[in-house]
C-alpha cells in the first residue's frame, strides 16, 4: 500500500503486542487510546520473566509513553480528566474521529486562491515571531481549526503538521515552525517525526 501512495493510519485501542506491533509502528499516524491502548513486543509477564523488572503495560508502551517520548504514536485519546474505571467508548470513538480528520485534509480543495496580508509581521522586523500567530493567518481555518499537528505533546516548541494554506488555493502543506526556543526534545521531535513526514507528502499530488 505504501509503494502505491496510499497513506496508512491506525487506531489502536487495545494491545498490540508482539507481531501484532509492527502494524501500526510502520503507518503513516497512529492514534492510541489512553490507558487502553499499548503497543510492545513482549509484554510485563515476559520482561519480569526475563529480567526480574516489575513494570505495567501503559509504562512499557502505553499511549503517553508513545506520544511523549518514543516517538511511536502521533496523538492520543485522552481519558476526561479524573475518570475511573473501563475506558469509556467515547474515547476509542474519538480515537477514530482522530484518523477522520486527517484524511479529510488530504482531501479538500478550495477553488480559487484568496490574497493574504500578514498583519503581525513588520517589512523591517528581524524579532522572532510565534508560528502560530502566523499560522492563524496563513491557514484557511485559522491555527485552531486548520492546524492538523503530530506529537503536540511532545517538543511543545516546535510545531509539524498539515494545514491548508489559503493564498495557495488551498493547497495541503507540510508545516514545520516554532513557538519558542528550541530545546533538545525538540530537536530530536524534528530530526525523528520531520523526517518521517517527508514520504507521507509524497502521498498526495496536493500536497506542498
Amino acid at each position: 500500500m505504501s509503494a502505491q501512495g496510499r497513506p496508512q493510519l491506525a487506531a489502536v485501542v487495545g494491545m498490540s503486542t508482539a507481531g501484532g506491533a509492527y502494524i501500526p509502528a510502520m503507518c503513516d499516524e497512529i492514534v492510541m487510546c489512553e490507558t487502553n491502548g499499548t503497543i510492545y513486543l513482549a509484554g510485563p509477564p515476559l520482561v519480569r520473566a526475563a529480567t526480574g523488572e516489575v513494570v505495567t503495560a501503559q509504562d512499557l508502551g502505553g499511549a503517553v509513553v508513545h506520544t511523549t517520548t518514543s516517538g511511536v504514536s502521533d496523538q492520543m485519546s485522552p481519558l476526561p480528566e479524573g475518570h475511573q474505571g473501563p475506558v469509556p467508548l467515547h474515547v476509542e470513538q474519538a480515537a477514530i474521529a482522530m484518523l477522520r480528520r486527517l484524511t479529510e485534509v488530504h482531501c479538500q480543495r478550495f477553488k480559487s486562491a484568496v490574497p493574504v496580508e500578514l498583519e503581525s509581521v513588520g517589512r523591517a522586523e528581524h524579532s522572532p515571531r510565534n508560528a502560530k500567530e502566523l499560522l492563524d493567518q496563513l491557514l484557511a481555518k485559522g491555527f485552531q481549526d486548520g492546524f492538523r499537528e503530530f506529537m503536540p505533546t511532545a517538543g511543545r516548541s516546535l510545531l509539524i503538521g498539515f494545514g491548508q494554506l489559503t493564498a495557495s488555493g488551498g493547497h495541503v502543506a507540510l508545516i514545520v515552525g516554532c513557538t519558542d526556543e528550541l530545546s533538545a526534545e525538540d530537536a530530536r521531535k524534528g530530526v525523528g517525526e520531520g523526517t518521517s513526514m517527508i514520504p507521507f507528502v509524497g502521498h498526495s499530488p496536493e500536497t506542498l
